[in-house]
């Protein structure tokens, strides 16, 4: 989201950004002191170049691990983005659709990570909504594109404006998708609210 911050000043904030091991090429030009001074939309594409980096950069080193505290709202998503982001570019599961792409998504790498949607609903924490929203906000950012920092990834039948178009659209298709489910399941869930409040309310008339 562009212009909110994470509460860095916070007390209970006390995790550090440090690096033990060689930046990929595309994740070098980033000014890493000044995480703390990014937005969170800044913030999240710094991580993935540098995550997309390591998965293109050293697959021999059997992959990455990624997990936060828990394991259902940050781990889910940032395994979803890189693989949407790797999709978009045909690196990552090219032969599904848009749709089967976001069920595959949402099954796999939300719900069965233990994703608690309605209760992150009810509480205002659009975690998996602020995914897509940052998927769609950066279609158009060449930073992302893998295909632009290794070039030998490209297939040999596209050039890279054609490709960098096609991720573009592609990922606002996926994004159009969910957003479209999204506000229908809130709508849902506000008929529901406002039955159970009506109901509860002619209790005591």
């Amino acid at each position: 989201m562009s212009g909110v911050h994470f509460a860095w000043h916070n007390p209970s904030v006390t995790a550090q950004l440090r690096f033990d091991d060689q930046l990929p090429l595309c994740a070098v030009d980033i000014d890493w002191q000044r995480y703390r001074d990014w937005d969170l939309t800044r913030l999240t594409a710094n991580y993935m170049r540098l995550l997309l980096g390591y998965l293109v950069e050293f697959p021999d080193d059997g992959g990455i691990m990624l997990h936060c505290v828990s394991g259902w709202d940050r781990t889910p998503m940032f395994i979803s983005l890189l693989r949407c982001l790797l999709w978009s570019e045909g690196l990552c599961r090219a032969s599904l659709s848009a749709m089967q792409l976001l069920y595959l998504t949402l099954a796999y790498d939300w719900f069965l990570f233990g994703h608690r949607l309605p209760d992150r609903m009810q509480k205002d924490e659009c975690v998996l909504h602020y995914c897509f929203h940052f998927l769609h906000s950066v279609s158009r950012d060449r930073h992302l594109s893998m295909l632009r920092w290794y070039p030998h990834l490209q297939k040999p039948q596209q050039q890279q404006p054609q490709q960098l178009t096609d991720r573009t659209v592609r990922l606002r298709q996926l994004c159009d998708i969910f957003f479209s489910a999204y506000s229908n399941a809130e709508k849902r869930r506000a008929a529901a609210l406002a039955a159970a409040n009506s109901a509860s309310a002619d209790q005591f008339n």
